[in-house]
């Protein structure tokens, strides 16, 4: 083994300056490193998603694009246009109806029924032992409130027990 590496030693030296060395065989082939592959690298991905973004606007362009079909129709130069005359106009009177008059029943009303009003909508619960209160309607109420023609009676902690003017009770929970 020493008489090869004595004779790589010499090989090296006897070789002029600036001539590469050649390596030593391992099996594994070398690859060539060239400096255009970096750039033809980045143009082929440069084509490539040039092709994407012109396939993608034709796709697109295709999807939206609004047809429109005109159709041109031409009269022969020979033949003029055919234009309507107008039509006659009548010069006879037209007689007038007279028509009896009628008398005008006025409509009977139906009685009145009073309508009920829509029940109050419970929204929000403030439960306190001491001071609850709730949003029904809209508005912030306690018991011992007014609200419309009820009475807030009591609040719990999921519902607002309400009096009407019949002395009626109405027990309302959130949302209903």
């Amino acid at each position: 083994m020493s008489r090869i590496n004595d004779a790589l030693k010499q090989a090296r030296q006897a070789a002029p300056p600036g001539v590469p060395q050649p390596l030593p065989q391992s099996g594994i082939p070398l690859r060539r490193e060239e400096k255009s592959s970096l750039w033809s690298g980045l143009l082929l991905t440069g084509l490539i998603l040039f092709a994407l973004a012109g396939l993608s606007w034709f796709g697109w362009s295709a999807t939206h694009h609004k047809a429109v079909e005109t159709t041109v129709v031409q009269a022969p130069a020979s033949q003029p246009l055919p234009i309507a005359p107008p039509p006659p106009v009548a010069a006879t009177v037209t007689p007038v109806a007279v028509v009896a008059p009628v008398a005008v029943v006025p409509p009977t009303n139906p009685p009145v029924v009073p309508a009920t009003p829509p029940l109050p909508v419970v929204q929000g619960i403030f439960y306190s032992p001491t001071d609850p209160s709730a949003i029904v309607s809209g508005k912030t109420v306690r018991p011992g409130n007014r609200l419309g023609n009820y009475m807030v009676k009591a609040i719990d902690q999921i519902s607002v027990t309400l009096v009407d003017s019949n002395k009626k009770e109405i027990k309302l929970s959130i949302g209903h």
